[in-house]
């Protein structure tokens, strides 16, 4: 769980960087708890999850 607090604090930092996606759907409900509190927005799909975060500065296309 710590290393997704990390990959979504860079994340957050990041001004190139538009969504996190991986293929790893392990606890996806416990890490979408920690992105939420952290202001991010999580999907799960049949073979992947995505977290990103809706920024007026970054345009997304999922």
């Amino acid at each position: 769980m710590n290393q997704w607090n990390l990959r979504f604090s860079a994340f957050l930092i990041s001004k190139h960087e538009q969504e996190i996606v991986s293929e790893n759907s392990d606890g996806f409900h416990k890490i979408s708890g920690t992105a939420s509190r952290m202001g991010l927005y999580s999907r799960q799909y049949d073979k992947a999850v995505v977290f990103f975060h809706l920024d007026s500065k970054r345009r997304f296309c999922l």
